[in-house]
């Protein structure tokens, strides 16, 4: 079952134990950190290059 249709109080527990979405969160504050470490030393450039898609289309 879905977490975005599922009651509140048990929609967190759903997410933590769905592997994929961890991932996908973990590569979006992967991707920010480098974004921000390289726009503060001025070379920005793709900051998610390198993250695999834990959920290809």
């Amino acid at each position: 079952m879905s977490a975005t249709w599922s009651p509140y109080a048990t929609s967190h527990r759903a997410l933590d134990d769905d592997g994929e979405f961890q991932k996908q969160v973990q590569n979006a504050a992967r991707a920010l950190g480098n974004a921000v470490r390289l726009a503060r030393s001025g070379q920005l450039r793709e900051p998610g290059a390198g993250l695999s898609d834990p959920n290809p289309k």
